[in-house]
């Protein structure tokens, strides 16, 4: 599966702007247009969005993705997890901070 960054990021597009081509998705989310394809065939398979087609034109069709359920508690709970996961980051890299600002205090001293 995907990684959950990525998961999370591609439900949060598709909560905001579910008509995106998914040449504007990979565009949107800085990735390359065969990830983003792969990211949006594992979260269908994984029943959290379906793609639903539509016309965008008299010669083209295309599809519109769609949270299921399912894709929407997924979203809250990635949603929690990658908060944590980024709170610990931070909490770990304002002890580094101190700890440098500490030894730039004493050198300083010395």
């Amino acid at each position: 599966m995907i990684p959950e960054d990525s998961q999370y990021q591609v439900l949060e597009l598709i909560r905001d702007k579910s008509d995106l081509t998914q040449r504007e998705m990979a565009q949107k989310l800085g990735l390359t247009l065969g990830k983003t394809h792969y990211s949006l065939k594992a979260l269908v398979e994984a029943g959290w969005i379906r793609a639903e087609r539509f016309a965008r034109s008299e010669n083209k069709s295309g599809y519109i993705y769609v949270l299921t359920p399912t894709g929407v508690a997924e979203r809250l709970s990635l949603a929690a997890r990658l908060l944590a996961r980024k709170r610990e980051e931070f909490d770990k890299l304002s002890d580094e901070i101190r700890a440098l600002e500490g030894r730039l205090d004493q050198d300083g001293r010395s």
